[in-house]
């Protein structure tokens, strides 16, 4: 039977099949390499491998397997996925999760490839002075993939690594992790990095496979820290959408809702620099995965944000500061705060807010808890599409811009305000009748003071909002309590969206 792969990064679509795996068994392989012995060394992979083994195991998967660093070798992988794939039955799942690096190197059978390449996955031993046999082709995943689907199993590839021709997995605060070149290592030719994701639809020739990959064309994979530890979006993402983060209708988290669930907490996570490539087999979307377990998990909200200061020799900035607290040892912040220039940067090195005095920062602290809040609260609802063109890393003074956003016939009704960097609402519109199929422009902007980073929340309803949201929005409120008292409004009958914004004076 030929796979039907249908391409779903910005979308879902929906099946009237629906199955359960409440009496089938679940299988795992997760493999996590850090130490590279040609390749720079990474922080987060290990991270990735142990969250997903460990919560396949509390789930009560039947047989998970952990490889790390080295002893995830070429032989012990293809080892460890066959002994998993001859156990398998009808209807079982088995899910192959990858963090690391990931190349491209020409393609062994000329014409083979779309792109004239093969995806690799890099392995800890790989040595770009020896033959560079501890690496997996694209090929080879796609045979393995196949091989476990022809058993009549559902199976689900997790590639955690880079997107081809961008650095790979690269922490973008401070000191880069994993972002040098790929081109440096031969042989064999590696000509650049690769999202190990890209398995072409004609090496998957069976149905039953669902393929989530870290970034989509023009992103990069980065390792970002999620709460105080260097991860890899993807993998966390997948961790929380298996113990049933996206399960919506609380009756188990299918197929359908993990993507969704995946997509929208890979972006929120790294701030819009990282969009997953997410392909799912159609007869999959809602067939769901261990709805034998209690998969109504809430993501926790509240707490207070993690905030580093530097230069302030005094600790004044910590008088009577709340919602924030100083970072554990080996701890990542989300926010740092130099008291000498007065900027605070985020945990991926932009710039949230400029020229803010010791006194001003609880206004930048009380924003970041409540985007905090507000990110996992969207997490929980369907996704609205927003985009801000031209699409930027950083706006600068004076840019114009349109914000645009794609309707919903089911949610007719449009709310959208922003939370500026000093923690304002700044309503835009209530209500607004929002019509149509296609991505329009809903506002035109022009960058102005103050700069630093603002979201833009978009919210689409099925009714008016009506009072209840102006007060909301009122600026007599503040932001304070904010995704609680959304959420008590929506009450689950909305789609959320956020859309990062970050401006600059330089010109």
């Amino acid at each position: 039977m030929k796979k039907r792969i249908v391409a779903a990064t910005t979308a879902f679509l929906f099946s009237s099949l629906s199955s359960s795996l409440l009496a089938q068994d679940v299988y795992g392989l997760s493999i996590g390499v850090n130490q590279y012995q040609s390749f720079t060394d990474l922080r987060g992979a290990v991270n990735d491998a142990r969250d997903i083994a460990s919560t396949l195991d509390a789930l009560g998967a039947t047989k998970t397997v952990l490889l790390l660093d080295k002893k995830a070798t070429a032989d012990a992988i293809r080892q460890s996925w066959f002994d998993l794939v001859a156990q398998l039955d009808d209807g079982d799942t088995i899910i192959l999760s990858f963090a690391g690096h990931g190349a491209q190197e020409p393609e062994k059978v000329a014409g083979s490839e779309r792109d004239g390449s093969d995806e690799v996955l890099i392995l800890s031993g790989y040595d770009r002075l020896s033959n560079g046999t501890e690496r997996i082709l694209d090929d080879e995943i796609g045979m393995w993939l196949n091989a476990a689907a022809q058993r009549g199993a559902n199976v689900i590839y997790v590639a955690d690594s880079c997107h081809s021709g961008t650095p790979i997995r690269a922490y973008l605060g401070g000191e880069p992790y994993g972002a040098r070149y790929a081109t440096e290592y031969a042989p064999p030719a590696i000509t650049q990095e690769a999202d190990v994701a890209e398995i072409p639809d004609e090496l998957l020739t069976y149905s039953g496979i669902a393929v989530l990959g870290a970034a989509s064309d023009n992103n990069v994979a980065v390792e970002v820290p999620i709460d105080g530890m260097m991860r890899g979006a993807l993998s966390w993402a997948f961790a929380r959408a298996l113990e049933g983060a996206g399960d919506l209708n609380h009756n188990g988290a299918s197929f359908r809702e993990i993507g969704s669930f995946v997509q929208t907490a890979v972006r929120t996570q790294t701030e819009g620099r990282q969009i997953p490539s997410i392909s799912i087999s159609s007869e999959l979307f809602d067939t769901t995965v261990f709805d034998r377990f209690d998969t109504n998990v809430p993501i926790e909200v509240g707490p207070k944000i993690v905030l580093d200061v530097v230069h302030d020799q005094s600790a004044v900035v910590w008088n009577n500061l709340q919602y924030a607290r100083r970072p554990n040892p080996g701890e990542v912040a989300l926010l740092t705060y130099d008291a000498e220039s007065r900027t605070v940067t985020t945990q991926l090195g932009d710039v949230a807010a400029e020229h803010v005095a010791p006194l001003g920062l609880q206004a930048v602290v009380n924003k970041w808890h409540t985007l905090t809040e507000l990110k996992s609260l969207a997490m929980r609802y369907e996704p609205v599409s927003m985009e801000i063109v031209p699409t930027r890393t950083i706006h600068r003074r004076g840019n114009n811009l349109q914000l645009r956003l794609t309707p919903d016939p089911d949610f007719p009704y449009l709310t959208l305000f922003n939370l500026s960097s000093g923690s304002e609402i700044q309503p835009l519109f209530i209500d607004k009748a929002f019509t149509g199929s296609k991505s329009v422009v809903v506002a035109d902007l022009i960058v102005t003071p103050p700069f630093g980073a603002d979201h833009v929340v978009g919210i689409l309803s099925k009714s008016p909002l009506g009072n209840a949201m102006q007060d909301l929005l009122s600026p007599t409120n503040t932001a304070q309590n904010l995704s609680e008292q959304l959420d008590i409004l929506l009450a689950g009958k909305a789609k959320i969206g956020l859309q990062e914004l970050y401006t600059t004076e330089a010109k």
